[in-house]
């Protein structure tokens, strides 16, 4: 009892990190090749960087950033109960590359810099790594993975602004 308990005011802490702190990754990764991810944060900045997007495209980003946070409190919650396979399908279906996808085929990725799309790219690797490492039902291997996920969003959020 007092494992979980503990193991939740862990998650707990994690989770508003993010949410206070914003979201931000930066990775210089090829697309085409898998490699382990260096999660670098860059300073925050007073001067975010605004996406210059028409209201309907900024509001479906909103969209994708409330599921984001969403599914990240879904995923706590479960790894909370040791529920392991709602934590997997949460994070390879609201996190990965299939969410991904999605998003491109709502959005135009080309009102996007290069920049955002390697943050975004970076964010879907860490939460494919995430899902792969939830398989191993081992928290001191998941929660390592969670918090890169949650750098990843930090790290985007560091340089864009909604």
């Amino acid at each position: 009892m007092f494992v979980q308990t503990m193991i939740r005011w862990f998650l707990f802490v994690i989770v508003c990190s993010v949410v206070i702190m914003g979201c931000s990754v930066h990775s210089s990764h090829d697309h085409n090749s898998r490699s382990q991810h260096d999660v670098v944060n860059p300073e925050p900045s007073d001067a975010l960087v605004t996406l210059g997007l028409d209201s309907d495209a900024q509001e479906a980003l909103n969209i994708v950033m409330r599921a984001h946070l969403e599914a990240v409190s879904q995923i706590v919650a479960a790894l909370g109960k040791e529920d392991f396979q709602l934590a997997h399908d949460v994070t390879e279906d609201q996190l990965g590359f299939a969410k991904h996808r999605e998003a491109m085929r709502r959005q135009m990725p080309r009102n996007f810099p290069p920049e955002y799309h390697d943050l975004a790219m970076a964010h879907h690797h860490a939460a494919e790594d995430l899902s792969k490492e939830i398989s191993s039902k081992e928290l001191p291997r998941i929660l390592p993975a969670l918090a890169r996920t949650l750098q990843a969003c930090v790290a985007c959020h560091r340089v864009y602004k909604r």
